[in-house]
């Protein structure tokens, strides 16, 4: 069914969980940037026009989004700079209900509810980094292609064009998605997938050889596909991470897949070919869950269709559910935050009766950038050491979780003051040990 042909009550309902996405994403994005983001900022202050954000060939460079940090200024608000993946999921969600109203009202609406409610997007959508933009161009993009195809028009194509290229340049991920769609395009006449995909393909290939190809990465934490597997289909069904619902999850996504029959290839193409093209192809040194943020995107809308072919009541118990338990793990993250490190500077500031104070931490890069970014204007200067010093410092910063009540450093002995906690994927909790003189 066409968006056209659907009730009014329909988009009333749509706009009121968009609403509600918007509000969630707002409560994520409350409190201070965490190190990808001050790292992106970081980057960006050398880049003085979209062509020059291409000279920057770093992970932490996701262009559009380094474009919007710089446009915004270097002394903006938090929210600010997340202003853009803001929007960006809020729209992901509106998109969705469109995309899965074309099947009928009730999988628009569950493919808008499971977007707005997920994890991943939801997380992702607010802090300022490419991902969010790169979903909401995908989902963009794959309406206007599908009109493209129907129609021909000329402006349905330079949509497709338009929101192809911007998905790139938010994070070249995209890409996953823009392959799916050129598959699903195949049974069309080759002169029709030609004009369709060769632009944005060569776009791809520009970006790859001009920017990914050279590009230095930052790490992160030790990973593995086993535990990208079940993270993935916990944080799509809602679900504990463990290998019983990692199976039964793929297992749904299997019957989902046979289910769709002819419309099945774009969503397969979408989540089967990203992982495996990474694993065999791309090798990379580290792969993290949010760079599969489009193809789980797709896997959520096809989630929606399935419930859409299931009798009312299953599917709205089911829908419910999901919606559910993923919101349980959103509140959860809200409410622990990614990180207090402006409080956690003033509270050592404080408690601290010299005139400046010295600082370390077990995890140094990630800390040190983190503690030059807030303490700006902060009430006493700080000496950042790589290594406490056989005098020790002043406070010594634990981001691991094991907190005993003391450490002895460097011949030092040092008590745990107190901790600001965190809990999600980009948080740092700090457990501050201060040095017993």
């Amino acid at each position: 069914m066409r968006t056209t042909a659907l009730p009014a009550r329909f988009f009333v309902a749509l706009a009121l969980v968009a609403a509600l996405g918007l509000a969630l994403r707002l409560w994520l994005a409350q409190g201070d940037l965490w190190l990808d983001e001050i790292w992106s900022l970081k980057l960006g202050q050398g880049v003085h026009g979209p062509l020059d954000v291409w000279r920057v060939a770093h992970d932490n460079n996701h262009p559009l989004n380094t474009l919007w940090m710089r446009a915004v200024g270097e002394a903006a608000s938090a929210l600010a700079y997340r202003a853009l993946a803001l929007v960006s999921g809020t729209l992901a969600i509106v998109c969705a209900g469109l995309l899965g109203a074309r099947r009928d009202a009730f999988t628009g609406l569950a493919s808008a509810l499971l977007v707005g409610s997920s994890t991943l997007l939801a997380y992702y959508s607010s802090e300022a980094r490419g991902y969010a933009p790169a979903v909401a161009l995908f989902f963009a993009g794959w309406l206007a292609l599908e009109d493209a195809q129907q129609s021909g028009r000329w402006r349905s194509i330079l949509l497709w064009w338009l929101c192809a290229t911007l998905g790139l340049c938010a994070h070249f991920t995209f890409v996953f998605g823009l392959a799916a769609l050129a598959a699903g395009s195949l049974r069309k006449p080759l002169a029709r997938v030609v004009k369709l995909h060769a632009l944005p393909c060569a776009i791809a290939l520009w970006i790859y050889f001009g920017f990914v190809r050279g590009m230095a990465y930052g790490g992160g934490d030790a990973w593995s596909w086993g535990a990208i597997w079940k993270q993935a289909l916990a944080w799509t069904f809602g679900t504990p991470e463990s290998l019983l619902f990692a199976v039964l999850g793929s297992l749904l996504f299997f019957m989902a897949l046979v289910f769709e029959k002819r419309a099945a290839l774009v969503p397969a193409v979408l989540i089967l070919v990203p992982p495996l093209a990474t694993a065999l192809i791309l090798k990379p040194e580290f792969v993290a869950l949010r760079y599969f943020s489009v193809p789980l995107a797709g896997a959520t809308l096809l989630l929606a269709r399935a419930l859409g072919r299931l009798p009312r009541a299953a599917a709205l118990l089911l829908l419910v559910v999901i919606a559910g338990l993923n919101l349980v793990r959103d509140v959860h993250y809200a409410r622990a935050g990614r990180g207090e490190f402006r409080a956690a500077l003033e509270y050592m500031a404080a408690s601290s009766a010299s005139p400046s104070m010295s600082l370390a931490s077990d995890l140094s890069f990630d800390t040190r950038l983190t503690v030059e970014y807030h303490s700006r204007g902060l009430s006493k200067p700080i000496a950042w050491f790589q290594k406490p010093p056989a005098t020790g410092v002043d406070w010594w910063i634990v981001t691991a979780p094991a907190r005993p009540p003391s450490l002895e450093l460097a011949g030092q002995h040092y008590t745990l003051a107190r901790v600001f906690e965190a809990d999600g994927p980009s948080a740092y909790a700090w457990a501050l040990y201060r040095r017993v003189q």
